[in-house]
């Protein structure tokens, strides 16, 4: 099964950023590792996310100041070690299944792009 790299774009919100994160520790997957570009966030931000890449094997932060979400994405990409990669941004939640099934459909089809498309009744509250 091929591996993939999620990138996420920090932000300074630490409720936010525990909320992503806590959604990628839950996946049903370990076939993966985590790539969280800061792009200079607060203090509290930064603690958040020093303590999952200490905490979680596979986690990594790098640092690019001062930058827009694509420029971010970009230097996360430079870093990537997966076959494919997921873009998430910093408040975004992550079914525990999400990359399962990037993966399982990754396998079957073969495609190189995969876009999810939410439903209103997809979304959490």
């Amino acid at each position: 099964m091929a591996t993939l790299t999620v990138i996420v774009t920090s932000v300074n919100d630490a409720d936010k950023l525990k909320y992503t994160f806590e959604g990628l520790v839950e996946q049903s997957t370990e076939e993966f590792d985590v790539i969280i570009v800061d792009r200079g966030s607060d203090e509290a931000a930064k603690e958040v996310i020093k303590h999952y890449c200490d905490e979680y094997v596979g986690f990594e932060c790098i640092e690019v100041a001062s930058c827009l979400i694509p420029e971010a994405r970009n230097a996360g990409m430079k870093k990537a070690k997966g076959e494919l990669v997921y873009f998430v941004d910093g408040g975004d939640y992550i079914a525990p299944e999400t990359i399962e099934s990037i993966l399982t459909a990754a396998e079957e089809t073969k495609a190189d792009i995969f876009v999810k498309v939410f439903r209103a009744n997809d979304l959490v509250p």
